[in-house]
């Protein structure tokens, strides 16, 4: 089932994110680093919009002006390791099931906004997010639809 089936963002701007994290992948990881760490000292803030089911909107601050934003997506929290790509052995919210939701560009002042529509009545409180900037492989927190 794909969760967030309505996403609007270009085919190529998702190509390239996905790529870049090489996702869906993930084994768990035995030590993780803390949610927003990534390795890099800073975090992205991720902020949930909108009533479930129906239309969403996921807003990511603190991210680098003109920056790729993948927003991924998994039904349990956890300690993934990305395997490959650009990001590779970075930790994530989220558990090995996590999954390539969409894509979007960070404006000039690093924030990043994502609207989905129709998300369906099964993700409602099952469903988690989280945000990845792959410019710099900086995770956010992870939210509960």
């Amino acid at each position: 089932m794909r969760l967030l089936a309505s996403i609007l963002i270009a085919p190529t701007l998702a190509a390239a994110a996905l790529a870049a994290a090489s996702l869906p992948s993930g084994t768990v990881a035995t030590e993780g680093q803390p949610d927003g760490a990534g390795g890099s000292g800073r975090a992205l803030n991720l902020n949930l919009f909108g009533n479930c089911p129906g239309p969403m909107a996921f807003l990511v601050s603190g991210a680098r002006p003109d920056s790729t934003i993948a927003f991924l997506w998994s039904f349990g929290t956890g300690s993934a390791t990305i395997q490959g790509g650009r990001c590779a052995g970075t930790v994530l919210g989220l558990d090995a099931n996590a999954r390539f939701g969409g894509a979007a560009l960070a404006d000039a002042n690093g924030d990043a906004f994502w609207p989905v529509t129709g998300v369906p009545p099964s993700a409602c409180g099952r469903a988690f997010v989280q945000a990845l900037e792959i410019a710099g492989c900086v995770t956010s927190n992870v939210v509960r639809l």
